[in-house]
């Protein structure tokens, strides 16, 4: 729906409405995260998962535990899975709407993405996301809005 570029040093872009396959990079983990286990274990016996680069997870079986993982934590990663070079977080967002999966995700050069900056990018997009989740609570309705704020 929206993006932000960086504004100086080397710009890594995409187009709003640009597609990229549901098993390259972190999108495609977070967005897939927040489907029943077994929506994802349909998807993944439909469709094979293709190698972008040597980090690619292709085993169908450790996809799904990476993915699992997102869906526990609330935070996907690709270290150089889609692009090599590149390094990329997303955290899942809650539309509460089932025919409607979002995610806010930041990409990066793998020297600028060290640890200590990927922590502070996690932490930055967790407490966006927690704003939008209150933001879609609030639309989806009062009842949505008081469930939220039990968890």
């Amino acid at each position: 729906m929206d993006k932000a570029d960086r504004a100086h040093g080397i710009k890594i872009s995409a187009e709003i409405g640009m597609k990229i396959p549901i098993f390259a990079g972190v999108a495609g983990k977070a967005l897939l995260s927040q489907l029943p286990e077994t929506d994802i274990d349909e998807i993944l016996s439909e469709n094979t998962p293709k190698r972008y680069t040597p980090r690619t997870i292709i085993n169908k079986r450790a996809y799904k535990k990476e993915i699992l993982s997102v869906k526990k934590n609330g935070i996907a990663y690709d270290r150089e899975e889609y692009i090599e070079g590149l390094i990329a977080v997303a955290v899942p967002l809650h539309t509460y709407r089932e025919d409607l999966q979002a995610a806010i995700w930041a990409v990066g050069l793998k020297q600028e993405f060290r640890e200590d900056v990927m922590i502070r990018i996690t932490t930055f997009l967790s407490n966006i996301a927690k704003e939008l989740n209150y933001r879609f609570s609030i639309i989806a309705g009062p009842f949505n809005h008081m469930k939220e704020a039990l968890n």
